[in-house]
């Protein structure tokens, strides 16, 4: 037997029409806005049911799943993988920064050496980046050093000893050796200056992840303030907002997380560099450089544990012997931003899940999905 409310929603249902705007259609269902939420969820399913069974064209249906383009040969979809990773891998060290695997790994990366792990599973994490991780590296590393340019237009009328303040200020908030020296002419840098100033970007990065992330808990605290101290009895509205700052909040809390491992990274990296030169000494300094340079050795080796990255050629695992591909005519475009996949439900106590794959051409400076949304990882 029909209820009364079940005939009241196929009374409603079977009044809808389609309006159809190009490639759009619109289910108008009339006096639909007197109905409560829930009522109207159920009229328009309803409606949905009846207008699809009675629109449905089999010879379109047909013609259209015929034109769709098969899915790629897997042969085929790795070698432009391995392809555009190895034009990523010179871009990267043609401007100095070391990509995050060796040479000796098999493309694609499915099971790297502990020793990488983390960081190919950090940019794993990006929504559009699939296999090809180094080219999500290199969007990053395009992104600093077009932050970079800009930096040194704003303290063009300016000491750039401020901006230095900055950083040193910056580094021992963090926990990191303070004593560092960067240069206003980027080009006359060293390696291990560039490094630190790409090192000092991720810093401020993280800081906006945190604040993020605090803001988010402060709102969220306020709204469940605000709930228990009202009278919301039947109304929705609160959980929802709560529910959706919470989520956020939860994949603000994510992105940290996977943000760690990559200043983990960045810092072991650093230490494995070249020593830096010495800071210019002040007048009057005497032998107090001697002493600072054994102070900052000292300290290089307390951070992070004393972990050093070895430069010799690692012994890798997964390996195969095949051609460099230096070049590529190919032409690669990149990206200037990151973003992250909106998924707010994974949990990374410590970074070692990995996200579905995604196409990989966006992953070479196509709108991303997102670490954007509601995040990116920025």
């Amino acid at each position: 037997m029909i209820s009364p409310t079940e005939s009241f929603v196929g009374d409603l249902a079977a009044r809808a029409t389609v309006e159809t705007y190009g490639n759009i259609g619109i289910i108008a269902v009339p006096g639909v806005e007197t109905l409560t939420k829930s009522q109207r969820i159920a009229v328009v399913k309803k409606a949905q049911q009846q207008l699809i069974a009675d629109h449905l064209d089999a010879d379109a249906l047909r013609l259209r799943l015929q034109a769709i383009t098969p899915p790629p040969d897997e042969e085929e979809d790795e070698e432009e993988s391995r392809k555009l990773e190895a034009q990523a891998r010179h871009d990267l060290e043609s401007d100095g920064c070391p990509p995050c695997y060796p040479l000796c790994l098999d493309v694609p990366v499915r099971n790297p050496p502990e020793k990488y792990r983390q960081i190919i599973e950090y940019w794993e994490s990006f929504s559009a980046t699939d296999d090809v991780v180094l080219c999500a590296q290199r969007s990053d590393w395009q992104k600093f050093r077009q932050s970079q340019q800009r930096l040194r237009q704003r303290y063009r009328n300016k000491s750039f000893r401020v901006f230095l303040d900055e950083v040193r200020k910056r580094r021992r908030a963090h926990g990191l050796d303070a004593d560092v020296y960067l240069l206003s002419d980027p080009q006359r840098q060293s390696r291990q200056q560039t490094w630190i100033e790409f090192q000092d970007y991720h810093l401020k990065l993280h800081e906006r992840q945190r604040k993020k992330r605090d803001g988010l808990q402060k709102d969220l605290d306020n709204t469940r303030k605000e709930a228990s101290g009202t009278d919301m009895k039947g109304s929705e509205h609160p959980v929802q907002q709560e529910r959706a700052i919470h989520q956020r909040l939860e994949y603000a809390e994510t992105t940290l997380r996977w943000h760690e491992v990559m200043l983990c990274w960045i810092e072991q990296c650093r230490l494995a560099m070249d020593p830096l030169p010495p800071t210019p000494a002040k007048k009057g300094s005497g032998g107090q450089n001697a002493l600072s340079d054994r102070q900052r050795r000292s300290r290089r080796l307390a951070v992070l544990g004393n972990v050093r990255v070895s430069k010799s050629t690692p012994n890798c695992q997964n390996i195969r012997t095949r051609t460099s591909k230096a070049t590529i005519s190919e032409h690669i475009s990149s990206d200037s931003a990151i973003t992250i996949g909106s998924s707010t439900q994974q949990q990374i106590p410590k970074c070692q899940e990995i996200k579905p794959r995604r196409p990989k051409d966006k992953a070479m400076g196509k709108p991303f999905l997102k670490r954007g949304g509601q995040g990116k990882l920025g």
